[in-house]
């Protein structure tokens, strides 16, 4: 049938007590509009949760089709997967890595069927599997002026192995600076931080972001630096021997972890096991 418009004309040529009648009405044949898939690539680490977003477009004007199924396979997941686009013509799902596929990359194809009104199409793109990785930080005390000793260390999640030889950046909320090391052997990396005078009282974020390669995934681990307005204090005491009877001499310091300086002039109790009494 050509393109443009066909009459349809309808007739009743009457019958008993019914007399004849017609109408015309018109159907107008239009050319099915190209569409367009579109989907992202991504370079997640295996056991990782992704966010697909796939749209189905109108190739002239860029608009989303809405209330159409589009489909969807990954290579390397056996699963046939299918959508119906929403009022922007997208559809969106959660994917998490399955422990089971293989590092490297795996393409993703996206397909329209088409129909009457669109024709089909179908494009893809790539998910890069790599191996999945953990920064890490402890949570630290400290007052003013306090060296805070810290230990950041990244591993694989994989096998649970250091990362040796690899760049971490970190921040501390609450101070500008761009921190960053290489991991030693142990995958670790020991760092003493001197608390700001001006750092206002109260938890600040330790963020640790490892950006990763081409085989190992992108990562981020946050903890808490806790700035007290009391110095952060350490004990020390020497430990005596002697038998039943004996009097021993005991030693105890009390010291600022800044420098540790002795603290004078400050209560200290102390307890024997064995021996009922709280001794100050």
């Amino acid at each position: 049938m050509d393109l443009g418009p066909h009459t349809i004309t309808l007739r009743f040529a009457g019958r008993g007590e019914y007399g004849p009648c017609q109408k015309t009405g018109t159907l107008t044949v239009t050319t099915a509009q190209m569409t367009t898939c579109w989907v992202g690539s991504f370079a997640p680490g295996v056991g990782e949760t992704i966010k697909l977003q796939m749209y189905l477009r109108l190739a002239a004007s860029g608009a989303g089709i809405p209330g159409q199924t589009i489909t969807w396979r990954i290579d390397g997941d056996p699963t046939d997967y299918s959508g119906v686009t929403g009022s922007d013509g997208r559809v969106t799902r959660y994917y998490t890595i399955p422990a089971t596929m293989a590092i490297g990359p795996h393409r993703i194809t996206v397909s329209y069927a088409g129909s009457q009104a669109y024709l089909p199409s179908s494009t893809y793109n790539t998910i890069n599997v790599r191996v999945a990785t953990r920064p890490w930080v402890g949570s630290y005390t400290g007052s003013h002026g306090d060296p805070v000793r810290m230990t950041l260390l990244l591993k694989r999640l994989d096998t649970n192995a250091p990362m040796p030889g690899e760049l971490l950046t970190w921040t501390v909320a609450g101070d500008p600076t761009l921190y960053s090391g290489t991991t030693g052997p142990d995958g670790k990396i020991a760092w003493t931080y001197t608390v700001p005078q001006d750092m206002a009282i109260g938890p600040h974020n330790i963020t640790v972001d490892y950006a990763g390669n081409t085989t190992f995934a992108t990562s981020r681990f946050v903890n808490t630096l806790t700035v007290t307005e009391q110095a952060a204090t350490v004990l020390w005491l020497q430990s005596p021997t002697g038998p039943p009877g004996a009097t021993v001499q005991m030693r105890f310091l009390l010291r600022l972890v800044r420098d540790l300086s002795g603290v004078p002039g400050q209560p200290l109790t102390w307890r024997i096991a064995g021996d009922p009494n709280v001794h100050s």
